[in-house]
C-alpha cells in the first residue's frame, strides 16, 4: 500500500504519499518538519496532541530502531490515521490505545469540520 522513505543515513522520513508517526510507550513521535513535507493532516494531528495533552515530539527514527516502536501509523487527507501492521519483517499492533485515541480524535475533528461547513 505504501513505502516508507529512508534518508541516506537510515532515518525514516515519510511515506511516498503520507506522513508517518511512531508510538513508543505513551509518546507520539514523528520526523522533524525539516525532513518531511508539512502535511495538513500531520499538522492537525500535532494540534490534537497539544489540545489533549498527548506527549509528542519531533525526532528522527532510524530504521534499525523499529523494534523499539510499539505501533505506527501513516496520515494523509484520504488516509486520515491509518494503522500500519507491518514494515518489512517487523509486525506492529493496530490496536494500540494511543493510536486508537488519535484516530478517534481525528475522525471526530473531521466530522465537526464537515458539519460546521455545510451550507
Amino acid at each position: 500500500y505504501e513505502v516508507l522513505l529512508v534518508d541516506r543515513t537510515g532515518y525514516i522520513t515519510e511515506g511516498s504519499r503520507s506522513n508517518v508517526f511512531f508510538i513508543v510507550g505513551d509518546e507520539l513521535i514523528t520526523p522533524p518538519l525539516g525532513s518531511v513535507l508539512p502535511g495538513v493532516t500531520r499538522k492537525r494531528i500535532i494540534s490534537l496532541c497539544e489540545e489533549t495533552n498527548i506527549k509528542f515530539s519531533e525526532q528522527q527514527v532510524h530504521c534499525n530502531d523499529l523494534q523499539k516502536v510499539d505501533s505506527l501509523f501513516i496520515s494523509g487527507t484520504s488516509r486520515k490515521v491509518l494503522p500500519v501492521c507491518r514494515v518489512d519483517d517487523s509486525v506492529f499492533s493496530v490496536n494500540n490505545e494511543l493510536m486508537l485515541r488519535l484516530k478517534m480524535l481525528f475522525n471526530r475533528y473531521v466530522e465537526r469540520y464537515i458539519a460546521s461547513n455545510r451550507s
